[in-house]
């Protein structure tokens, strides 16, 4: 709610939820991995020991957890650092270190063993920010935001699995060397003109 006030007073509905800096499509790769990550991830035996209303619930609130996050970070955050002049490497640095250190909380009580989970998160904001990119809309990676909580959350339940959250790490690696092999395709290098030399004659 508070995230949609900023989005009013600030006028930024268009940008915050529009993208017109689309990405080649081979970069649909990122959302679709996560995709098949999450139905092979997702624990349907804990699911149906907790029955349809409970998944019901959980999946709702998943997508409500997506839509706020999205909302503040691939929404409100970007366009805020694209309004500031950043260039868009960096906006999707800092939208993602930001979206990792608001999960840091757990350092507190964890101590420097939760600094492996902010990383990991740090690294997941830049594939939702590359979703809201590619699909050109941030409803897009409010979804595929959602869907990936629930079943990360589906492995938590009553009966730990380690087959499905297996699925989640092997995907979150396979989607890191993905973006470390294209980050210069996302992000070319600009050159610069060379400088004029002198005037031309009349």
């Amino acid at each position: 709610m508070i995230g949609l006030v900023a989005v009013a007073v600030l006028g930024w509905w268009r940008p915050a939820f529009i993208d017109d800096r689309p990405l080649p499509r081979w970069t649909w790769s990122f959302p679709v991995i996560m995709l098949v990550a999450i139905v092979a991830g997702i624990s349907y035996g804990n699911l149906a020991d907790k029955g349809l209303s409970y998944t019901l619930m959980l999946l709702v609130g998943c997508l409500f957890i997506g839509v706020s996050e999205e909302l503040m970070f691939r929404g409100i955050g970007v366009t805020t650092f694209r309004q500031a002049g950043f260039t868009e490497g960096k906006v999707a640095l800092w939208t993602s270190v930001l979206f990792g250190l608001a999960h840091a909380t757990n350092i507190f009580t964890e101590g420097v063993g939760a600094l492996p989970q902010v990383l990991v998160t740090a690294v997941a904001g830049y594939f939702f920010y590359v979703t809201r990119r590619v699909s050109g809309l941030l409803i897009v990676s409010m979804i595929v935001h959602g869907l990936w909580d629930f079943g990360l959350f589906t492995n938590t339940l009553s009966t730990p699995t380690a087959v499905g959250g297996l699925v989640f790490i092997l995907a979150d690696i396979v989607l890191a060397i993905l973006a470390i092999v294209t980050i210069r395709k996302v992000f070319p290098r600009t050159r610069k003109l060379p400088a004029a030399t002198g005037s031309a004659s009349a």
